[in-house]
């Protein structure tokens, strides 16, 4: 018994090749926004999770004027950036002021998001991948106050975290702090300190140290719309560029 053989066109055996190098099943192409939609970039908080690893977070400045809430990961030193949580959240009108983690994995960033009746609320996400995927919580809202700033957000445990939210009086501009507590690595959050006078200054989120001697920092460039990201093997005597951040290479992160 003979078996027929059927000789493929070329351009089909092309064609099935390409497709089982891609893989199987459908891939999700996430389009890449413009710079001409944004008219600036502002990080404001770092933290180091090794000298390879570490966490940037901030906002873009919308070209209506709006925030838009900025996570930015790098897993080679600051030679190569990937913007986090913007694919499957909305991060309009969104700023985020803080972050801290524990490790390469888990990790919490806190900000400022304003929500459609125009009220100032803090909130917290959390990831348990590495930044592939947040969950966010919206902390209780002081309907008394504008909030003005979330920091000092750091963790003791895998649980046990706290995070403190800047309010300020519309009438009195008095400013006051509510701080916040978690023992469930940050899925909820109770009120821990309500409206005390501030006692303790920010904790400086501008910089990040791995051990004594080796860390990052981000510092303004002389050019205009540039934050440099400089790292130190020095305990801070010396510091060397190693990244710059700008609009013009916001392409480039993801």
């Amino acid at each position: 018994m003979f078996l027929r053989t059927t000789r493929l066109p070329v351009l089909t055996i092309i064609l099935a090749l390409t497709l089982a190098a891609c893989g199987s099943g459908p891939k999700l192409e996430i389009p890449t926004p413009g710079e001409h939609r944004y008219t600036s970039l502002e990080p404001l908080a770092i933290h180091a999770v090794s000298v390879e690893e570490f966490i940037i977070t901030g906002s873009l400045t919308r070209t209506d004027g709006t925030p838009e809430g900025l996570i930015l990961t790098t897993h080679t030193g600051g030679r190569t950036w990937r913007r986090l949580a913007v694919e499957v959240h909305d991060l309009k009108r969104t700023t985020f002021q803080a972050v801290f983690f524990s490790d390469r994995l888990r990790g919490w960033v806190g900000g400022v998001r304003v929500d459609a009746q125009g009220r100032a609320r803090p909130v917290v996400f959390r990831t348990d991948d590495a930044g592939n995927h947040w969950s966010a919580v919206t902390l209780i809202q002081d309907p008394e106050a504008m909030v003005s700033e979330v920091h000092s957000l750091a963790f003791t445990s895998d649980r046990q975290g706290s995070v403190t939210v800047t309010l300020r009086d519309p009438a009195t501009r008095e400013t006051r702090e509510t701080t916040f507590m978690t023992d469930d690595a940050g899925r909820s959050w109770t009120v821990g300190a309500y409206r005390e006078k501030p006692t303790v200054p920010f904790r400086d989120q501008t910089s990040s140290m791995v051990d004594r001697e080796r860390g990052f920092r981000l510092r303004k460039s002389q050019y205009p719309g540039v934050t440099l990201v400089e790292a130190t093997i020095s305990e801070g005597r010396d510091w060397m560029p190693v990244s710059e951040l700008s609009i013009g290479a916001l392409a480039t992160y993801y």
